[in-house]
């Protein structure tokens, strides 16, 4: 689905290993911060997966509730379980290490290892090493080496299969040597502390090594009882790990154990991460009899969207017409509008039918598409729709009407005017609606301006409206739909295009890796070839036009 993000997507992202090393006497370890960050306080929210928080927490250290975090962390980093912050606890807490949780959100965990609930959809995977670091006492040649090197290794233990190119368009996975600020939720910290991370296969598996860690090979050997001296193999092994899809493991001597093991001579998966890999993707063509068409997943999440056992299926091959009673969205790549519902689910809408979204991947649930009367007579070319926590509803916008939600199940009394439901809103034809995560409060787009709605007062805001470049720097005008993801990440929606929004410098994301806008039938539907539709034309259409306009007739 979104290569980058949140995190995952969602998060999420994956992280960097450790040495066991003294903290360096500068360190101060804040171990609310530290606990916050790696996914032992499940309350706090998070920009992305295993990204710092949103707001620094305030958790009294006398607490229950950190001491059970505190016991969290050592039974995952295998020290004695005291509860209590004790001077082996904070040492391992400066250890420098991953900047991903340790406690994901969207794990799948099998005795120790743990499984992230995306995959590649394939076996042969390409990968490109863009920036390298500019003062290195490895030469490209030997970092390409080891790259290659640590490829192979998940290679020999699995049925993958992976080629180096030498475009960034051509690859799968791409590998960056970055400084501090670079563009994601995680800036580095310098030497120590994180190491690495790298992304989810749902968010596209990229791998960034920090750029000011002293990385060593068999060569500078010598070098690896220095503190600051790193092995990039094992580090590249673990954060490839992540980009196939493995979490973080209790298992000490595991590849995938979240903390730095030291120089190692004869580097290796162990059985944990053997098992992990091919849990996900089969054995190696030496030992596999046969290989898999899809892998099923004994799915242990709690949110109730997730279909168990099921492989989803792919888009049309090209040249194939999809069946008119059952459109083919991948052949005509646009929302009418997208929602969450109370029960966790997402959806989205194109003329008469919708979409449930996958959440461990890009894609829909096998079912779908479904016609719109199953939201209680829901017309077709829907405007807009937004999901309210507070009341748990979510609320369908169609001319100059709004239908009332729970779950599917349309509410007594409704459709209803808009100006009857939200006073001083735009009484009809509404682009886009989002209930902003930054502040709670509900946004109406329409052509080039904005709406903000005020729940309490119920009634729009004075000012309002604003043109929508003022406020969403880089958002375009003519919106389809908007939509916050579970990653805690905006995304706003134009015709066959989507684009990112951060929250916090108030304008679209600007990353040197990826660049909005971005196709939504790729990284959100899954559609593995190009639409039958002339996506550069759509993407200069007025998005803000619906396709063949209805008037509500509910029935």
């Amino acid at each position: 689905m979104i290569r980058r993000t949140g995190t995952v997507i969602l998060a999420l992202m994956a992280c960097a290993l450790s040495m066991p090393v003294e903290p360096p006497p500068e360190s101060k370890i804040d171990p609310v911060m530290y606990l916050a960050r790696f996914g032992y306080f499940p309350e706090i929210s998070f920009r992305g997966v295993g990204s710092a928080p949103l707001n620094q927490p305030h958790v009294d250290q006398n607490s229950s509730v950190f001491e059970n975090a505190i016991l969290e962390f050592q039974d995952f980093a295998g020290l004695d379980l005291t509860g209590k912050l004790d001077e082996t606890t904070l040492e391992k807490m400066a250890q420098p290490r991953c900047g991903v949780a340790d406690k994901g959100k969207l794990e799948l965990r099998f005795k120790r290892y743990a499984r992230h609930s995306s995959r590649w959809e394939k076996t042969k995977l390409s990968y490109f090493i863009s920036n390298y670091p500019t003062d290195s006492l490895l030469t490209k040649s030997e970092i390409d080496k080891e790259i290659s090197r640590a490829f192979q290794i998940w290679s020999d233990s699995s049925n993958l299969d992976f080629k180096r190119v030498l475009a960034p368009e051509q690859a799968d996975i791409q590998l960056d040597f970055f400084r501090r600020n670079h563009g994601s939720d995680d800036p580095f910290d310098g030497r120590g502390g994180v190491l690495a991370h790298a992304f989810f296969p749902r968010w596209g598996g990229d791998v960034h090594f920090d750029s000011d860690e002293e990385w060593i090979n068999e060569r500078f050997k010598s070098r690896a009882f220095s503190k600051n001296a790193k092995q990039l193999l094992q580090t590249a092994v673990h954060e490839i790990g992540h980009s196939l899809g493995l979490e973080h493991s209790k298992a000490k001597r595991s590849i995938m154990a979240p903390f730095y093991q030291g120089w190692m001579d004869d580097l290796h998966l162990e059985t944990d991460d053997i098992q992990g890999i091919q849990s996900i993707y089969g054995k190696s063509k030496e030992t596999a009899t046969s290989k898999p068409e899809t892998t099923t997943i004994c799915n242990t999440s709690k949110r109730p969207d997730i279909i168990f056992g099921t492989a989803l299926p792919n888009p049309s091959p090209p040249g194939i017409v999809p069946s008119p009673s059952k459109p083919d969205i991948c052949f005509n790549t646009y929302f009418d509008a997208a929602t969450e519902t109370k029960d966790g689910s997402f959806y989205v809408f194109q003329g008469d039918y919708h979409w449930k979204l996958t959440l461990e991947k890009a894609g829909f649930e096998p079912q779908y598409p479904r016609t719109n009367q199953d939201w209680g007579g829901l017309p077709g070319d829907v405007d807009a729709a937004f999901y309210n926590p507070t009341d748990g509803m979510t609320y369908i916008f169609k001319d100059d009407q709004v239908g009332k939600y729970f779950n599917t199940d349309i509410q007594p009394g409704y459709p209803k005017p808009i100006s009857q439901e939200f006073p001083g809103a735009p009484d009809r034809d509404i682009d886009a609606a989002l209930l902003w995560g930054k502040n709670s409060q509900l946004y109406l787009f329409r052509g080039s301006l904005y709406w903000k709605y005020n729940f309490d007062k119920r009634t729009v805001e004075d000012s309002y409206p604003l043109e929508i470049n003022k406020r969403w720097r880089g958002v375009p005008n003519n919106l389809s739909a908007a939509l916050r993801w579970t990653n805690g990440k905006t995304y706003f929606f134009k015709g066959s295009s989507y684009y990112r929004f951060d929250d916090d410098t108030f304008a679209v994301d600007a990353n040197p890796r990826v660049r909005y806008p971005r196709t939504i039938g790729k990284w959100w539907l899954g559609c593995h070839s190009k639409p039958q539709t002339d996506l550069e034309t759509e993407m200069e259409e007025d998005a803000g036009t619906k396709r063949n306009p209805r008037r509500w007739a509910w029935s």
